[in-house]
């Protein structure tokens, strides 16, 4: 093994998160409301637990207005807490995925070798015809007449940087240059 890359999943791991966090905020700020529009019958702030207060004469005395009130009430606060509880959900099922992926480039002293999500290609470096930048992308160009393409940002380099690298270790490989394993 000469070098081994791994993908910078950072963007992908931001949009989880980010979005993790969204769906949080909105489910705290829904309870916070809930808790805002709590009221008992003497016009206070009611904080007491439903299952208490369904036992007390005041529950018994309510309006069908304040009835349906409670019962919106309830139904925001149960959002609320779907919203924070898919929050959590969001965050731990989308890392999870992230970094189940098995996904990296190996320069060997036998070849490149190129892993994403379960599949792996791999060729020798005299397999290797040119490798080369066009924009930010690498290509490698095979004998065979295939051409990989690599888009992927690598942790730790550039592409630019990780394209010479390919190759100069690739010139390297053809002129005995590396150590045998």
């Amino acid at each position: 093994m000469i070098d081994w890359y791994r993908v910078d999943a950072t963007a992908r791991i931001k949009r989880v998160l980010g979005l993790a966090a969204a769906l949080v905020l909105c489910g705290s700020l829904l309870g916070a409301i809930c808790v805002g529009m709590m009221r008992s019958p003497s016009g206070g702030l009611a904080l007491r637990p439903a299952r208490y207060a369904a036992f007390t004469t005041a529950a018994l005395e309510r309006t069908p207005a304040e009835a349906s009130e409670a019962d919106r009430v309830l139904a925001l606060g149960l959002i609320a807490l779907a919203l924070v509880v898919s929050g959590g959900g969001t965050a731990i099922v989308g890392l999870m995925r992230e970094l189940s992926q098995e996904r990296w480039l190996a320069l060997r002293t036998d070849g490149l070798v190129i892993a994403n999500a379960g599949t792996e290609k791999r060729a020798r470096w005299t397999q290797i015809d040119d490798v080369r930048m066009e924009g930010s992308t690498i290509l490698v160009e095979l004998s065979s007449g295939d051409t990989w393409t690599i888009r992927d940002r690598f942790a730790g380099t550039t592409r630019s940087a990780l394209g010479k690298r390919i190759a100069q270790v690739r010139r390297r490989a053809l002129h005995g240059l590396l150590p045998k394993t």
